[in-house]
């Protein structure tokens, strides 16, 4: 995962936003709000629900013994994401942190 909030905050400190254009990968409040306010221009926000199903789901499988492999399955733990664009970043940080 790359966290793009770090080349943000540079960016501002540095007065280049709207300059540079910077995008990352990352589900961060502080990453949406600084696609929000267009200092970062796009963010890829993992599908959160899945990765959590599939984490919990491998890990009592784990502890009742079953046997959950060595390797990942892509086909199976693939859980995607999406492009997070400052149009639609309020959306994103209200379903992912509670409207205001």
């Amino acid at each position: 995962m790359t966290n793009p909030i770090g080349a943000a905050q540079a960016v501002v400190d540095a007065g280049k936003k709207g300059e540079i254009q910077i995008v990352g990968m990352d589900h961060d409040l502080r990453t949406l709000e600084y696609v929000e306010d267009g200092t970062i221009l796009a963010a890829q926000v993992q599908n959160n629900y899945d990765m959590g199903f599939y984490l919990v789901t491998t890990s009592v499988k784990a502890a009742d013994g079953a046997t959950v492999g060595n390797g990942i399955d892509e086909e199976r733990f693939n859980v995607g994401s999406t492009s997070v664009f400052q149009d639609e970043a309020r959306k994103y940080i209200d379903l992912l942190y509670g409207a205001e």
